[in-house]
């Protein structure tokens, strides 16, 4: 997943970098849910420091007995309190909502990969090597086990002389 701090910071690279790839990303609803997000903490914050400073103003009317600032700070503390709860809903929606996007973008390609939107697209440079694998069981030296359970984890057993096996994996 891509750090939004990153993003936010660079968004060009980011940008580029998905055209190389063939996608066409918009950044404006990432970075509106990446807003939005960090709002809801600044605001989450601010009230948690007003809900601080009312407690403190209410354990001293408490402690001085004096009773209607003690039911008005109580009464403020529990307003603060719901709207604290709403906030923290919201934020939680906000990282929900932002995570789910910045997961679904994929990895910036490097420099040295060329452009396009998959595999078709790289262009083969140099070929080496055996291109399939040879069976043996026409020649007699080997011959295909009918074992079931290897056969779900995509191995082909062969049998060979001895009764070694010889495992190929495709």
């Amino acid at each position: 997943m891509h750090d939004i701090n990153k993003i936010r910071n660079n968004a060009d690279f980011f940008i580029k970098g998905w055209q190389r790839r063939g996608l066409d990303v918009n950044l404006d609803t990432i970075l509106a849910l990446d807003k939005d997000l960090r709002k809801s903490i600044t605001d989450l914050q601010e009230l948690q420091t007003q809900r601080n400073d009312l407690s403190k103003k209410f354990g001293i009317a408490k402690k001085n007995n004096d009773k209607a600032v003690y039911e008005k700070l109580s009464a403020d503390v529990q307003l603060i309190k719901e709207k604290m709860q709403s906030l923290e809903e919201g934020k939680e929606e906000f990282s929900k909502s932002l995570n789910k996007e910045l997961s679904s973008l994929p990895n910036i390609p490097l420099d040295e990969i060329p452009d396009g939107k998959d595999e078709s697209s790289n262009k083969i440079i140099n070929e080496y090597g055996v291109k399939s694998w040879p069976t043996f069981t026409g020649y007699g030296i080997c011959a295909i086990s009918p074992n079931r359970n290897l056969w779900t984890w995509n191995f082909n057993i062969r049998r060979c002389p001895g009764g070694r096996r010889l495992f190929i994996e495709f």
